[in-house]
């Protein structure tokens, strides 16, 4: 499709607001090709591609945060098929007072069924929520504005089925109801999904708004005057998603139309955005739906996701900047920016003679990367998922193991798909080349089939991070046939964690199960060098 035959397509769709529900929203993204990834080679994912934009063969294809993503939300037209025609055909549905689901059993429960957030108005609340029985259909997530003389009143919510989801807004008069429904990609399903949890987030953001700028560059005065009629400025109001709070895991957005203030008409809307403004609270009223866990909240709307890529701050360009294809260590959470204070500067690297024993060692029958390696096939349920661990310094009790943790990769080798204890991480590329690969939460228990998310290769000098919000989970894996990678892991627990679990949680695919890994070691860093020299010196 043509660009100008694109955004035609997009005014024919936009004066033409009979259409009550958009097409089914692809959320997903330019396909990857990890040809080897053996769950399934069709997977689309994004693809994160530093110091330039990537283009996708499709050409509706937008970038977000540098990743190539497609139709990450609903378009401008089924926008407004959603909110301007909302009058027409949802007339007299209103949503207001209080939530009238009676209150869960316990305390405990009670509050994790509550969100709170810090700024009304603004913020991100997700949910890990079990499986519900079969007979569940649908639950509902309240969006509630606190009164100022006590109590909650519900000004929207989130309803949620298998292949669908749905956001309203009141407006607070008698007018109708705000609506956006959206499907959700075929095979994805919200309700009865086969791992044991899974995650749902909602986004509140009561600041941003997209205008139709973009448009003046590819139409003619004439249609651009009639557009300008229907429609002044597009607000993104209330977002939804699965898995990680990132926009690439959006399912569903609602907008609202601002009519143009000389006009002289009345902003239907304008109460809808009042009450949004006052939101300061989110409230799963489903009893049917159990929640795992206290739930997630970031002050921040979901609007797009940090690169993976950290470059220091003298290599930053404006190009790069702007096409937000990486950050600086000072973009980094607290705990990442101190780990990359201790790992980032030029002089931790590998040495030229060091990485030849290793290698050596690793390649040659009766060494002692040889011996080790053949030892361990297995450990993780496949014999490709196969690493060495050297440890560097004790366990100072605010990282899961080993604060600094050397890993070496032999040729073809990965991890199992796994996460890390919820504590921060970044990790440097020593030698060789490693691709890590993305994806969503993994479940408490059943697993069923991991959701890849995206993949970045990563090479010598390179660094990339984590967090328990962002690419907390994902796979190593050396794709190069015959060169060892060598990396550097560091680890932080934050400062709030007062749990400091210990575990890094795995995906056991070959009898689909989590299995649960203590960080270990297998050399430290003094012993590593000794053998390997003494093995490459017998050659």
């Amino acid at each position: 499709m043509s660009v100008d035959t694109h955004y035609h397509s997009i005014l024919e769709n936009f004066c033409n607001i009979e259409h009550s529900h958009p097409a089914p929203q692809q959320v997903a993204l330019h396909t990857g090709h990890v040809d080897d990834y053996e769950t399934d080679h069709n997977l689309e994912v994004f693809s994160f591609h530093p110091h330039h934009h990537h283009r996708s063969d499709s050409d509706d294809a937008v970038s977000v945060a540098g990743f190539s993503v497609r139709n990450v939300a609903p378009s401008l037209s089924h926008a407004v098929v959603g909110v301007v025609g909302a009058a027409a055909k949802y007339a007299g549905e209103v949503i207001v007072g209080a939530a009238t689901t009676p209150p869960p059993t316990t305390t405990e429960e009670a509050a994790r069924r509550l969100v709170e957030f810090k700024i009304k108005g603004q913020g991100t609340g997700a949910y890990n929520i079990n499986r519900p029985s079969p007979y569940t259909e649908v639950f509902q997530i309240s969006l509630r504005v606190n009164l100022d003389g006590g109590g909650v009143q519900s000004v929207g919510h989130v309803t949620v089925r298998d292949d669908q989801v749905e956001i309203t807004l009141s407006n607070g008069l008698k007018l109708p109801a705000y609506k956006q429904i959206q499907q959700v990609k075929e095979g994805k399903q919200l309700i009865h999904f086969e791992p044991s949890t899974q995650f749902i987030w909602v986004s509140i953001d009561k600041e941003n708004r997209r205008g139709i700028i973009f448009a003046i560059l590819i139409v003619s005065s004439f249609l651009l005057l009639y557009l300008y009629n229907i429609l002044y400025l597009l607000f993104l109001l209330v977002r939804v998603g699965h898995g990680y709070m990132m926009s690439l895991n959006l399912l569903c957005e609602l907008v609202l139309p601002r009519l143009p203030e000389d006009k002289g008409v009345e902003d239907p809307a304008a109460q809808a955005r009042l009450n949004l403004a006052r939101v300061s609270a989110l409230y799963l009223t489903t009893k049917q739906v159990t929640v795992w866990e206290a739930p997630k909240v970031i002050q921040y709307p979901v609007l797009r996701d940090a690169s993976p890529v950290v470059v220091p701050a003298d290599k930053m360009t404006l190009e790069m900047l702007a096409n937000e294809d990486c950050i600086v260590p000072a973009m980094l959470p607290t705990e990442a920016q101190a780990l990359y204070g201790v790992i980032g500067g030029p002089m931790i690297t590998v040495k030229a003679e060091d990485a030849a024993a290793i290698e050596y060692s690793i390649k040659t029958p009766g060494c002692h990367l040889y011996d080790l390696l053949k030892k361990k096939k297995g450990d993780f349920g496949e014999p490709d998922m196969v690493y060495i661990r050297v440890t560097m310094g004790e366990n100072e009790g605010n990282s899961p193991g080993s604060p600094y943790v050397m890993e070496i990769w032999p040729p073809l080798m990965k991890s199992p798909v796994h996460n890390h204890a919820w504590a921060s991480a970044v990790i440097k590329v020593l030698y060789g080349e490693i691709t890590s690969r993305y994806f969503n939460p993994l479940a408490a228990d059943v697993p069923g089939k991991p959701e890849m998310i995206g993949h970045h290769c990563y090479g010598v000098g390179d660094v990339t991070w984590l967090t328990p919000e962002m690419y907390q989970t994902h796979q190593l894996f050396n794709h190069h046939p015959d060169k060892t990678c060598i990396t550097i892991q560091t680890y932080r627990y934050r400062e709030n964690d007062i749990s400091h679990y210990e575990f890094f949680d795995w995906l056991d695919g070959k009898n689909c199960r989590i299995e649960h890994f203590k960080p270990d070691s297998d050399y430290s860093y003094v012993d590593l060098l000794k053998f390997v020299h003494d093995d490459y010196s017998k050659r």
